[in-house]
């Protein structure tokens, strides 16, 4: 590089043009050590060095060129996409890097919002768990609709050993693998008894299903909801007992002024595993669709 004039004359005086590395980085809030990295990639290199002290100087203009490479920066382009830009005038490159860059976006908020659900969900759980720990007696509610994928499985379920359950669990999420994103907590897993089996007292379920945020469709699974209903519901605290109280809560709900009028559910509210317990905590809310007796002609 040949060197360059120091100092120029403007309007309001002698103006320093070139810069030492210390001084371009102070005024451009940038930092040495990034300064002498653009220098090796070639995005910014300096304007003068000097021959004899190898010292780096940079042009006041260049100032520009530090302040869009922020911005790009601050819009999530790489320094390979920053160098693309700003080497050549394409704007059909450029439309097509911003197009990617808000897609991406897009895809992050996605993220986000549905990172934002499971906090609630699983803060609601929380809540669920802390208010009826303490009390497990029959409760009539009104749930929500609820999204789900079943996912059918070869043996009944209620006669299944607790390892024997844990392995159709890792059989499902071994599927659900692809889509793990769209799960953030595995762990909200139930299961569904028709209404003919649960009334006759023959505890049987073939259908495993996971809450899901979602409309999702795939191969191995049903898309499907649980009903928006008054639910006669009471709590325990593993599948072990839900089969041992199973008997009594058929009984207490037929013994109310409600009818049932669809599915039974098991669904794991909370969980909370300990790190040294090889048994599944879980709390779980037994629940099925119930209504008024009074509206037993809408049903028949």
């Amino acid at each position: 590089m040949r060197p360059m004039p120091f100092e120029t004359q403007g309007g309001g005086g002698t103006v320093r043009t070139l810069l030492r590395i210390g001084e371009f980085s102070r005024i451009n809030r940038i930092s040495i050590q990034t300064l002498r990295f653009y220098d090796q990639i070639d995005l910014l290199t300096p304007f003068y060095v000097d021959p004899m002290t190898k010292y780096r100087y940079y042009h006041i203009n260049q100032s520009p060129l530090v302040d869009a490479i922020q911005h790009l920066q601050q819009l999530n382009f790489s320094l390979k996409e920053i160098k693309l830009i700003l080497s050549r005038e394409d704007f059909s490159m450029l439309n097509q890097l911003i197009e990617n860059h808000r897609q991406e976006l897009q895809e992050k908020e996605l993220m986000l919002h549905r990172q934002q659900y499971a906090l609630d969900e699983f803060q609601a759980s929380l809540r669920v768990y802390e208010n009826h720990l303490p009390h497990k007696g029959l409760d009539i509610v009104k749930l929500p609709e609820r999204r789900i994928l079943s996912y059918p499985v070869t043996d009944n379920i209620y006669q299944m050993s607790a390892e024997e359950y844990e392995m159709q669990l890792r059989l499902f999420k071994k599927k659900l693998q692809p889509h793990t994103a769209l799960f953030q907590h595995f762990g909200r897993v139930g299961s569904i008894m028709s209404k003919q089996h649960f009334l006759a007292g023959y505890w049987y379920s073939k259908k495993m299903f996971v809450l899901a945020q979602e409309k999702l469709d795939f191969p191995f699974t049903e898309a499907d909801y649980l009903p928006r209903s008054l639910y006669a519901v009471t709590y325990c605290d593993s599948f072990q007992e839900e089969l041992a109280v199973l008997p009594a809560f058929l009984k207490a709900v037929q013994e109310t002024d409600y009818h049932i009028c669809g599915d039974y559910i098991c669904q794991v509210i909370y969980e909370h595993p300990k790190l040294k317990d090889t048994q599944r905590k879980m709390f779980i809310r037994m629940q099925v669709p119930i209504a008024h007796k009074r509206d037993l002609q809408f049903y028949e």
